[in-house]
């Protein structure tokens, strides 16, 4: 299954048009205001069928994310003013950040949390980003039967999500980094297995576009080109060859 999420409006909207195997049926909205505001899939009517809200913690962290940040810089320059003084209370000083970063910011389980809500305004599941080894970051979708384990690997001008479940890749999100008028286009490849998961990685894509991508208070018209490497330990989930070998009929990247 190939579903493409392309972005219709863009600059003071950020809107999308999503279609399974070539067919629209749906549309995506993500806030142009706010990464804290809700990401919509909607029906042909403009009705949700899924949208997801900030978690309670969300505001928290970020809150607790900026004192933090102060915090640490207070911290290092004490060390500056003492630096010629006392070599002892550096060590020291030295030693406290690095545990309290540790403690705080490393093993942080869990960030950029929202909930996922249905049609009736039901929890189905959780999006969120985490700490899946010292310094290895990776997005999660949990719901009450599977969960997903999601890695981004930047390659020149092409974005990847490799998408895994119970250790095996089930799909993958491309993304060309070259828009035009400032319009994003994702394409999400899916296993014939993982077909009933076709609503809620869309909404994923919405969710991702969201926290990483999405254009904000400004625009843009004409062309533009991007690129980017990561240099990531989860590097070694993106497997070049998985979409040639699962989709051999699609060869976008090659056009």
């Amino acid at each position: 299954m190939i579903i493409a999420v392309n972005q219709t409006k863009s600059n003071f909207a950020n809107e999308f048009c999503i279609n399974y195997d070539n067919k629209t049926v749906y549309n995506g909205k993500v806030s142009a205001l706010s990464s804290l505001r809700q990401n919509s899939l909607l029906d042909l009517n403009g009705n949700a069928v899924l949208n997801t809200k900030r978690h309670p913690s969300f505001v928290r962290q970020k809150v607790f994310g900026y004192i933090q940040s102060a915090f640490i810089i207070a911290v290092i320059l004490v060390i500056i003013e003492f630096i010629s003084n006392n070599i002892l209370k550096i060590v020291y000083s030295g030693c406290f950040v690095l545990a309290y970063g540790i403690l705080t910011g490393f093993i942080k389980r869990k960030r950029k949390r929202n909930c996922v809500f249905n049609a009736e305004n039901s929890e189905i599941a959780e999006f969120y980003q985490h700490a899946d080894g010292f310094l290895k970051w990776c997005y999660i979708i949990s719901t009450e039967s599977k969960i997903f384990k999601l890695y981004t690997r930047n390659i020149s001008s092409y974005e990847h999500i490799s998408i895994y479940s119970d250790g095996i890749q089930v799909g993958q999100i491309d993304r060309l980094r070259h828009m035009t008028n400032n319009k994003r286009n994702y394409t999400l490849y899916l296993l014939d297995g993982q077909k009933d998961m076709a609503n809620l990685l869309s909404l994923f894509v919405l969710y991702y576009d969201s926290m990483n991508n999405a254009s904000r208070g400004g625009g843009t018209l004409g062309k533009s080109k991007e690129w980017s490497w990561s240099y990531s330990k989860t590097n070694k989930y993106y497997n070049p060859t998985w979409v040639q070998i699962h989709f051999a009929d699609d060869n976008w990247r090659m056009k």
